[in-house]
Parts: structure tokens; sequence; C-alpha cells
């Protein structure tokens, strides 16, 4: 029973990594959405590179801008993950609830990164600390 369950999953992650594509596109090819969101939110930042990520299941893109800054996008063009790395969100993406969350429990700390999880956000503060939130921005909790 055991060989046969590693048998499926060894085929289930060579079928899924030989189905895996990933290809650069043009900003151009971007879905509707992401671009307006990438003009609306790092008009003045400028795209350095963007890909397209197939599997089996799903398509995403990935976004890097020129100043290091990493966005990416599910299929419908909605951000799915922001890391700016070096700088900070921009705080029209963020929730306000999480805003003024960090913003009194950890003044001085930029977010430099934020997810869109199935239980809601996930942010990185700019000390490295990861806080997690509903999708009402309730606190959850506390990574490390």
């Amino acid at each position: 029973m055991i060989k046969r369950l590693l048998f499926a999953c060894a085929l289930f992650a060579a079928f899924t990594t030989a189905n895996a594509e990933e290809r650069p596109i043009d900003a151009a090819q971007l879905p509707v959405a992401a671009q307006t969101f990438i003009k609306g939110h790092f008009a003045n930042t400028g795209i350095a590179f963007a890909e397209e990520d197939m599997d089996f299941a799903s398509k995403s893109y990935d976004v890097l801008m020129k100043d290091g800054s990493k966005l990416e996008f599910d299929s419908n063009g909605e951000w799915k993950e922001i890391d700016c790395e070096y700088t900070e969100v921009p705080a029209a993406v963020i929730p306000q609830g999480i805003v003024t969350y960090v913003t009194s429990k950890h003044p001085g700390f930029k977010i430099v990164k934020i997810s869109r999880k199935r239980y809601g956000y996930e942010v990185e503060l700019s000390n490295k600390l990861e806080i997690k939130f509903a999708h009402d921005c309730s606190l959850i909790g506390y990574d490390d």
C-alpha cells in the first residue's frame, strides 16, 4: 500500500513539474486588471520583466519591477502577492484595518510584503516580522 502511495505521489509530482511552463511575455500581454493595477500603483517604477506561469490547473503572472519589487497576479489579473523588499507596499493596496493595526502596534515599521491567502492576508514588516490577518482584518497571529 505504501509503495503504491509513494508511486502515485512521485507520478503526480513528475506530471505537474513536466506540465509547468513559464514563459516571458510583454507587459501588454498581462491581464487588463494587472496592467491597470501596475499603472495605478507602480506608474513611476517601470516593468523590468513579466512572465506567464502555466501548469495543468491554473495560470498566473509574475512581474519584476525596475525597483526590485515583485508582483504576482492570478489568471484574472488580481494581485496575489506584492513584495516591495527595497521600498514599501503602496498604502492604497493595503486594507485599512491592517494599516491601522500595524501603525498602532508597530510604529515606525513599513509593510514591505503582502499576500492574499485563503484565510485572509499575510504581511511582512521591514523588521521581518510576519503578521496574519483574517479577511475582515482581524488579527490571526504572528509568524516567526
